[in-house]
């Protein structure tokens, strides 16, 4: 039960962690007003973080970021794969069978991702 939780705070971390880089790109940057409200009115929606999805709405941004994050370690990726699938499964009432220490590995690799993201994001 504990790891189940645990997931799908994961899955929210993960979806926070790409608004709230994007979210403060964009504020730095100073685009003018209409311009930032659609962009934070974007940011904002995202949900759900498979990686192709983190890949899109951050490629909008730079095609260079893009590019660095389809670098990234296949253990991250990986990571954020299986917290979103689980927490799908978990938020449907399927079961996912994951157990405290595959969901803590995976969190440790969530953690990475963002400091990844955050000097991807500059």
């Amino acid at each position: 039960m504990i790891a189940r939780h645990v997931c799908v705070l994961a899955s929210g971390y993960i979806e926070n962690v790409v608004r709230v880089y994007l979210s403060e790109f964009a504020r730095i940057s100073r685009p003018k007003l209409e311009v930032g409200s659609y962009i934070e009115a974007t940011v904002d929606r995202f949900q759900s973080p498979e990686f192709d999805k983190i890949l899109d709405i951050t490629g909008r941004f730079s095609s260079t970021w893009r590019s660095k994050l389809d670098n990234l370690d296949e253990s991250i990726r990986s990571a954020i794969t299986s917290i979103v699938s689980n927490r799908h499964l978990i938020a449907h009432g399927r079961h996912s069978g994951l157990s405290l220490a595959q969901v803590t590995e995976y969190v440790r690799r969530a953690f990475e991702f963002e400091e990844q993201y955050k000097k991807t994001c500059k």
